[in-house]
């Protein structure tokens, strides 16, 4: 048995259609004595003019994406990057700066407290040792003048 590559589409008495397994067409005309009484050529080319328009379409983009008009745009618009990059590590400075002196004086400003806080427990320790000096020296008083009465 013989295998079949193609199939028959359409069959006239000048032509043969014929569609490969790949859906691929090929077209085969009959020679004959004379010329048609009205010849007529259709083509379905869908996807024949889809790729031409893209090729089309390619070329050119590439023609103006190669132009000088385009490298200035780019050149243009690199330049406007690198300003908007400084002026952003410029802001991200002074933003750094800022967060360094608010964390100095956050620290100085506990470094006060903690002085400040060992100053009145300082002035509370000494008090304390004044109030038992004053009640040891009551004390003695007390037994002195207790012990004169007697």
């Amino acid at each position: 048995m013989e295998t079949q590559y193609y199939t028959l589409i359409e069959k006239q008495d000048f032509f043969e259609i014929i569609e490969n397994k790949f859906g691929e067409l090929a077209i085969f005309i009959d020679a004959r004595d004379g010329t048609p009484e009205n010849p007529v050529f259709e083509f379905d080319g869908k996807k024949t003019g889809i790729f031409a328009a893209g090729v089309a379409f390619g070329t050119a983009g590439i023609k103006i994406l190669t132009s000088k008009d385009a490298k200035k745009l780019y050149t243009n618009c690199t330049a406007a990057v690198l300003r908007a990059k400084a002026c952003v590590m410029k802001t991200a400075s002074a933003i750094q700066e800022n967060a360094e002196d608010i964390y100095a004086e956050a620290q100085q400003i506990n470094e006060d407290r903690a002085a400040a806080e060992e100053v009145v427990e300082d002035t509370a320790d000494e008090a304390a040792e004044e109030t038992e000096e004053t009640t040891d020296f009551k004390e003695e008083t007390e037994e002195t003048e207790e012990g004169s009465e007697e």
